[in-house]
């Protein structure tokens, strides 16, 4: 009886789980245009220079321990 009772007490909140709650809202279209995606144009690497705080914390790692992994300790000792 209490084996038959938790059945039914885990299948009942199992559909309670799967509910549909309603759909999902359809999406509307903007009343301006948007900008297309292609907006940005492929450039080489060397097209971005960091400044600021940026340009300071790559510094550290290309002087750091970053690009020197025989200075660090095991397994590369």
């Amino acid at each position: 009886m209490k084996k038959l009772s938790l059945i039914i007490l885990g299948l009942s909140l199992l559909l309670a789980a799967c509910k549909e709650e309603g759909k999902a809202p359809v999406s509307v279209a903007p009343a301006f245009p948007v900008a297309p995606y292609a907006a940005f144009s492929e450039g080489l690497i060397s097209d971005i220079t960091p400044e600021g705080w940026v340009r300071e914390i790559l510094q550290r790692q290309k002087d750091g321990l970053t690009g020197h992994p025989e200075a660090m300790s095991y397994p590369f000792d």
